[in-house]
């Protein structure tokens, strides 16, 4: 977006709090200057909430972009999504334009959007993403699990040709594919539970029920039986109630008992079934 400062502009950074962010955090870019707008023409309402006083310098505006951004190391000011795209996903303000950033840092990867979509009444991240044909889907979400929490981690990614726009040049979304049918269709359809984020949150219950910390590691139990984690009957009640609630889920009794000796890989699979309603358990 350019390098601070900006000639003619008072640019600042700010938190939700309208606080300052310090060097190289996240905010919402405010600007004022020579050239700065009296407002919008015939929307009062809307020029009060966008038109806002200056906190120091009496009779000046300052005018809320709405534009999530920070600087980088070299005085840079890099642009990370829309204020007004932020949703609530499994308890936290998600910013959606975070996870398209992350995924344009991709090699190959020309455009992406990330939408909110609810399967079973649970609200789950589906990413689009263009690219020149040699990205490989393993290689966004090993990217995507690097850089951004698990709970920001789309559960599903999928490669489309161009984004759809409105006449006014924004993201089209109700153009986008359905998220369950692109799902159901595309074979290459790397779900949640194929990769990362769905075997990291059943790690993350595991070691909240037994007190481990971090003692539980992907790695070290993604192919090792649950019945082998020296987990007791309550623990085993627990866990299921934990996968019932977090990914929305109702498990019969019968197929639990199957569960328990599944591996925390397994377990994961079965859940990204579910998830998709598939009906060969």
């Amino acid at each position: 977006m350019g390098r601070l400062p900006i000639p003619n502009f008072e640019v600042h950074i700010v938190a939700a709090s309208m606080e300052p962010c310090p060097a190289g955090s996240e905010g919402e870019i405010l600007v004022s200057g020579a050239g700065l707008a009296r407002g919008y023409l015939h929307q009062p309402e809307l020029t009060e909430e966008k038109f806002i006083r200056h906190p120091t310098y009496p009779g000046k505006r300052l005018y809320r972009t709405g534009d999530l951004v920070k600087v980088d190391i070299d005085g840079q000011l890099v642009y990370l999504g829309r204020i007004d795209r932020q949703v609530k996903l499994r308890g936290h303000r998600v910013e959606l334009g975070k996870i398209e950033y992350q995924l344009t840092q991709v090699g190959g990867v020309k455009d992406a959007v990330a939408t909110l979509v609810h399967i079973r009444e649970k609200p789950s991240v589906f990413a689009y993403y263009v690219s020149d044909g040699m990205t490989d889907e393993e290689s966004i979400l090993s990217h995507l699990s690097s850089t951004l929490p698990d709970y920001l981690v789309p559960a599903f990614v999928v490669r489309i040709d161009r984004v759809p726009l409105t006449f006014n040049g924004k993201t089209d979304f109700a153009a986008l594919p359905n998220p369950l049918q692109a799902a159901a269709n595309d074979k290459k359809m790397r779900l949640e539970a194929d990769s990362k984020p769905i075997a990291n949150q059943i790690v993350r219950i595991l070691n909240e029920i037994q007190d481990q910390g971090d003692g539980y590691t992907k790695q070290t139990i993604i192919r090792g039986a649950l019945a082998e984690l020296g987990l007791d009957s309550l623990d085993f009640m627990r866990l299921l109630v934990r996968v019932e609630t977090e990914f929305g889920l109702e498990i019969e009794s019968a197929e639990w008992e199957k569960l328990k000796s599944s591996t925390v890989e397994q377990l994961s699979k079965y859940v990204a079934d579910r998830i998709l309603g598939k009906e060969n358990l």
